[in-house]
């Protein structure tokens, strides 16, 4: 929720509402064959962040490889921020403050699963 506008992530799209009128106001699809895995409620810095990738790339523990970053405007839906994220298995859970961004991942030793990366 930013700016008046209250998104909702589903796992083909992100939908924008009015929040005082409830309009539709904006609707974000990742790109095709992707499924969106986790978007966090709040928007740092004013831009709604989405994690996605492939549809069928998760396994059954939830970890994906190859997976992507999109920072969306949360007036308008544009596009302000993309990045493919190098290496690991990602779980679908990310934090994002500023201009970074910390998302779990699979690794070897418990230490190296949060990567911190800058994403703008």
């Amino acid at each position: 929720m930013a700016d008046g506008t209250l998104a909702m992530a589903r796992s083909d799209r992100v939908e924008a509402y009015g929040l005082t009128t409830g309009a539709p106001l904006w609707t974000w699809q990742p790109p095709d064959g992707e499924v969106l895995a986790h978007a966090p409620a709040d928007a740092p810095d004013g831009v709604g962040v989405v994690l996605h990738h492939a549809d069928g790339d998760g396994d059954r523990d939830g970890g994906a490889e190859h997976v992507s970053l999109t920072g969306l405007d949360p007036v308008d839906g544009r596009v302000v921020a993309e990045r493919a994220l190098p290496g690991h298995s990602y779980r679908a859970r990310l934090a994002a403050a500023g201009d970074c961004l910390a998302v779990v991942c699979t690794a070897e030793r418990p230490v190296h699963r949060l990567r911190v990366f800058r994403w703008k």
